[in-house]
């Protein structure tokens, strides 16, 4: 091939680099959100079309938690209580709430606000540690502005500091 024609090879493929459409993510500095720009198909065959969309990342969120303890004489052991509110500024809604605690504690769930509840280990870098968690979720969630208690764990381990998410 002479000079020209590598040229022009070259041009055709730098155009069609340039003008293809390519799936894109692009962070929005203003908002803190990523739009999503991606090709499908049409149904009927005849090209394709562009879809944009927002995407809000998951940190949008603004959780208060309130806990307190109780000791319950007659069975000689801990009540502890937990509030969950989502603030007013969240934009989205509060879905999960974990409690983490030692492995040695024993834990009774007495939660009484419909939330489903599970006991798990937690998994950490892929290898299940020396955590344990009460883990709660809802469908609904919770809004911005919403509140629940009704999170009660009884327990034979001392109050202290742990973590709660």
């Amino acid at each position: 091939m002479n000079s020209p024609q590598n040229a022009l090879l070259f041009l055709i493929i730098f155009i069609n680099i340039c003008f293809a459409q390519q799936d894109t993510i692009v962070y929005d500095l203003n908002t803190g959100n990523y739009k999503i720009y991606y090709t499908s198909e049409k149904e009927d065959g005849s090209g394709d079309t562009l879809i944009t969309m927002d995407f809000i990342p998951a940190t949008k969120i603004n959780p208060k938690i309130i806990g307190w303890v109780d000791f319950d004489n007659y069975s000689d052991s801990y009540i502890y209580n937990y509030k969950i509110m989502n603030g007013e500024e969240s934009e989205q809604n509060l879905y999960r709430f974990i409690i983490r605690f030692g492995k040695n504690i024993s834990v009774s769930d007495l939660s009484t606000n419909g939330w489903k509840s599970t006991r798990r280990k937690a998994n950490i870098n892929g290898i299940y540690g020396p955590i344990n968690e009460w883990a709660w979720s809802a469908d609904q969630g919770l809004e911005a502005t919403w509140s629940i208690d009704g999170f009660i764990l009884e327990s034979n381990g001392l109050p202290g500091i742990g973590d709660v998410f």
